[in-house]
């Protein structure tokens, strides 16, 4: 839940956006009630460095905005099952440029955008066209290459080559902890149950979201049940 502070700042932010020289809005965001407004919070925005800390606000928004799909794919990746869907959720692409606009170097908005639309949401041309923006914007970044490649493969059925390309990126900061859990839920579908349970440690030992933590103590309590169910003569 998001804190009344950060309702605030966030609504404060709004009545400053279009003052930004060559900042292309993204759609709408929710609904926040009345902006506060004034020189002191404009003038607090600049101090802090205002294009860095409205992409920020625009990472809120888009993570509060597909927050509750990402419930859904938590709970299905808990029970190993199929994990897609193309309904719903038309701004996040959208959503991610926009704060690609604000800050370049902003990977992360890209690299979880496309992560849902390409894995999630069964839309991997709009996956594919998000990674090319960001390369755009940062040609030397290899995870934008690594995730068009992987979302490609997964596209076409193969899941190791897949994982392949996912797996040098897990280890970075920005890597997304929906990514994390998508390529451990490919090792398991692969029969690599020990490179999934290490993905797994990995979401229990970096991840600040609870709902991916708990995920991941669910999903090795249920590998090391099958684990044991195999050793048994």
């Amino acid at each position: 839940m998001i804190s009344a502070a950060a309702l605030v700042l966030i609504a404060g932010v709004n009545a400053f956006l279009p003052r930004l020289p060559g900042f292309v809005p993204p759609l709408p965001p929710p609904s926040l009630g009345a902006a506060p407004g004034g020189a002191s919070e404009e003038a607090l925005l600049l101090s802090l460095g205002l294009r860095r800390l409205l992409a920020d606000v625009w990472m809120v928004r888009l993570l509060l905005y597909y927050g509750a799909a990402e419930e859904a794919v938590r709970s299905a990746a808990s029970e190993s099952s199929e994990v897609s869907g193309s309904g719903g959720y038309p701004e996040i692409a959208a959503r991610a440029a926009g704060i690609l606009s604000l800050d370049p170097s902003f990977s992360y908005a890209v690299l979880y955008a496309s992560g849902a639309l390409g894995f999630n949401l069964g839309r991997p041309g709009e996956a594919i066209e998000l990674l090319r923006r960001g390369l755009a914007a940062d040609p030397g970044n290899w995870r934008y290459r690594a995730y068009i490649g992987a979302i490609g493969l997964t596209k076409n059925g193969d899941r190791r080559g897949a994982v392949g390309l996912l797996a040098p990126t897990l280890d970075m900061p920005d890597c997304p902890a929906m990514i994390k859990s998508i390529a451990a839920f490919l090792y398991i579908k692969l029969g690599e149950s020990a490179k999934a349970a290490a993905i797994y440690r990995k979401i229990l030992e970096t991840s600040h979201d609870p709902g991916y933590r708990e995920m991941a103590r669910r999903a090795l309590a249920r590998l090391s049940r099958g684990a044991r169910s195999r050793s048994r003569p």
